[in-house]
């Protein structure tokens, strides 16, 4: 089952509501990024294994 976070972005000065879908699987540690998200977007992957470390969760991605 996914979890959706209500979340917001901006382009320019307008902002506009986006939906963030989360699933979690058993299997090997993987993040996927999916959408149309430029490449700070694609970084964020880093970003979201930072925060598993700091949160003291057993996640290793290669």
């Amino acid at each position: 089952m996914a979890t959706v976070v209500r979340s917001f972005a901006i382009q320019g000065i307008d902002g506009y509501p986006v939906d963030i879908e989360v699933k979690m699987l058993e299997g090997q540690p993987v993040i996927s990024i999916i959408g149309l998200g430029d490449q700070a977007v694609k970084e964020a992957a880093e970003r979201i294994q930072a925060a598993i470390d700091e949160s003291g969760y057993p996640c290793v991605l290669g």
